[in-house]
């Protein structure tokens, strides 16, 4: 539902952005598309090298707090001096979790990074489109006002069309994991 709506957005911004010039519509869409692929690829990476490298680590991790939990293991923990040894297996858990997951967020603000430089670039674009037009009295000063508004809806709209789709591609990854 939410996908449709933006897709009405989208295309009542491509309209009105339309009549200003083409090339914001192209860059807007540039813009947009290059963060969708962004966000499809890190996407991918971190699933890869992170959260599919994890799935033993939660195996192990649930092994051994189950152990050390449990009361029926308590007697052979005491008697063959096995605390230490599952304490030292528990950190080393918890510092390589520490780093898949530094990993994971490393990768994820990156993206952020870029994202923002992409939503700067199309914004630079839109404003020097917008404010050359009112200065060369092409446009009024509220046309100018409806276009810098109608810009963001459409870069926002466009932009939640692309990440769900992204995010389609996502769950298509999922679902074949747990196929295979």
């Amino acid at each position: 539902v939410e996908t449709v709506r933006m897709l009405a957005v989208a295309i009542v911004g491509f309209a009105i952005m339309g009549t200003l010039h083409p090339l914001i519509l192209v860059t807007l869409f540039v813009t947009a598309g290059l963060s969708c692929i962004a966000n499809d690829r890190v996407s991918a990476y971190t699933k890869r090298t992170v959260w599919d490298v994890l799935s033993s680590w939660w195996r192990k991790n649930n092994y051994v707090y189950d152990t050390c939990t449990d009361f029926k293991a308590a007697k052979d923990i005491r008697m063959f001096h096995l605390s230490s040894w599952l304490l030292d297996k528990k950190r080393e858990l918890g510092v390589f979790r520490v780093k898949m997951q530094w990993k994971n967020e490393k990768a994820w603000l990156l993206f952020g990074i870029f994202d923002r430089i992409m939503w700067t670039a199309s914004q630079i674009v839109i404003y020097w489109f917008i404010v050359d037009s009112v200065v060369k009295g092409k446009v009024t000063v509220g046309n100018a006002f409806l276009y810098v508004s109608a810009s963001g809806a459409f870069y926002t709209s466009v932009s939640m069309v692309f990440s769900n789709l992204t995010n389609l591609r996502q769950r298509s990854r999922e679902v074949s994991d747990f196929r295979s």
